[in-house]
């Protein structure tokens, strides 16, 4: 009697289950755009060059890796360009069922073709990402100005996360065009939850359709947004927002509201990210993934901006290196808008809920925090307290 051959292991052997999570892995992108810099020219191909590899590789390996991790590319779109923008439209168009799998879509540089994506993907997205764009130049540029449908719904969104480019002022045309469209997707997305912006807010006139819509915006429970360097009123209408449960400041840029899945043990549990493609491939990668799928789910659905006293928004767990900085460094109180603020009740107890601010100590009263005198020591005592997880001089929370 021969012996029977041995058995090989592939992955085709693997329930589907395990392999849409493998292949999660191989097609996941950056949950942002990350723009080459005008001076990093991409490599010219050559002859003797390698074809290059992109996460729609795996795609190309059977009709089951096709089937599976198709829908993982179209998770989240991430459009740098009107012509992106359009090349992804034909896709759609051929392809409406993979509207449904867009869950966060990222607009690099907003434009007309930007709009009518949105407009597709609009019942099942649940993450915005929009990057004010710089002011637009020749005579087009009257009609290249992002706007949203007037019959626009947002029905399933819960994030929307606003940036600004380097070089952009609220004054020009085009970010206020955004901005416009921006205050009306607010009022389309009757489940939003979470706001987050890399830019102070200020009482800018581009600003006041944006603060009015989110200050009226039913189930908005936290806003994030860098800490001003001087006292602005605008944060008191959004304030006023009985829904609103905390405002996040933070020294810098703040810390992203979504991680990479793997990149600590509790993130699948908020998000996972993954590449565009299909047909018409290369026309859109990056991104984020919830656990809503036609599929089984990879892990349990949770909100993107779930309560910070979950470990698994700790700061120190949060991915480093992009879309924002993390700052999980406590504020000082003695900042020139922390101390103006606590004279107004409601802003100061937003404050409290969502910021850590460093000598806000107990006995300053429900609505503001003590002043401290800062020594070296004292500062010390404090950055150690903070990196090891106290709460001696710091109260509040990072959001």
């Amino acid at each position: 009697m021969q012996p029977s051959p041995p058995l090989t292991a592939t992955l085709a052997l693997l329930p589907e289950e395990l392999l849409e999570r493998i292949l999660a892995l191989a097609v996941e992108a950056p949950p942002a755009p990350h723009p080459r810099a005008p001076w990093h020219a991409p490599p010219s191909p050559t002859a003797a060059a390698p074809p290059p590899r992109t996460r729609a590789a795996p795609l190309l390996v059977s009709r089951a890796f096709h089937r599976i991790a198709l829908p993982l590319f179209y998770r989240t779109l991430v459009l740098h360009s009107a012509a992106q923008a359009t090349a992804l439209l034909r896709t759609l168009a051929a392809a409406p069922a993979l509207c449904a799998a867009v869950r966060t879509l990222v607009l690099a540089a907003p434009s007309p073709p930007d709009a009518r994506v949105l407009a597709l993907v609009a019942p099942a997205l649940r993450a915005l990402d929009v990057t004010l764009p710089p002011a637009l130049d020749g005579p087009a540029a009257a009609g290249d100005a992002f706007a949203c449908p007037p019959a626009l719904r947002l029905p399933a969104l819960r994030t929307l996360s606003v940036r600004k480019a380097p070089g952009t002022y609220l004054s020009q045309p085009a970010p206020r065009a955004v901005l416009a469209a921006l205050a009306a997707a607010v009022r389309a997305a009757p489940l939003l939850e979470c706001t987050t912006t890399t830019f102070p807010l200020s009482t800018d006139p581009a600003l006041t359709a944006l603060l009015a819509a989110l200050s009226t915006a039913p189930t908005l429970h936290t806003l994030r947004t860098p800490l001003p360097a001087l006292w602005t009123p605008a944060l008191l209408g959004v304030a006023r927002n009985p829904a609103l449960q905390r405002i996040c400041l933070s020294a810098g840029a703040p810390s992203p509201a979504y991680a990479h899945p793997y990149s600590y043990p509790h993130a699948r549990a908020h998000a996972s990210y993954a590449c565009g493609g299909g047909p018409h491939a290369a026309y859109a990668c990056g991104g984020e993934r919830d656990a809503a799928c036609g599929r089984a789910p990879l892990a349990p659905a949770s909100s993107a901006c779930a309560d910070p006293s979950s470990p698994s928004l700790n700061p120190s767990s949060l991915n480093p290196s992009y879309p924002y900085d993390p700052s999980p460094a406590p504020l000082r109180a003695s900042a020139l808008f922390l101390a103006e603020a606590r004279a107004h009740a409601r802003l100061a107890e937003l404050v409290r809920a969502g910021t850590a601010v460093a000598g806000w100590g107990a006995g300053a009263g429900a609505g503001g925090w003590r002043g401290r005198a800062w020594t070296v020591g004292a500062v010390d005592a404090v950055d150690a307290n903070a990196s090891t997880g106290g709460e001696a001089g710091v109260q509040g929370v990072q959001c």
